[in-house]
């Protein structure tokens, strides 16, 4: 019989395993996404983020701002919108 687990090892980790992992992974796309990505670089720089603070999900609300914060303060209107912004990684990293 199948298992009813994809990933098992992943799958059936208690939740504060599945934490720290998680966590490791977001790091790694972090660090990836700040030295191979120079559209990523740009947005952390603009937005004032300093990649290597990035520990855990919990540091993602205080360290990334939020738009409408932003937005309500100085008028401030996205151009894109988040699903143009991830087609244009996509094709980038593509065209890379």
């Amino acid at each position: 019989m199948a298992s009813r687990y994809l990933e098992p090892e992943i799958e059936r980790r208690s939740r504060a395993a599945m934490t720290r992992w998680q966590a490791g992974r977001l790091r790694g796309q972090v660090r990836h996404a700040a030295a191979h990505s120079p559209f990523s670089r740009r947005k952390f720089k603009a937005a004032g983020v300093k990649p290597g603070l990035i520990r855990s999900f919990d540091d993602l609300p205080r360290r990334v701002p939020r738009l409408d914060r932003i937005r309500s303060a100085i008028g401030f209107a996205p151009r894109l919108s988040l699903d143009q912004i991830i087609r244009s990684l996509i094709q980038e990293q593509r065209a890379s």
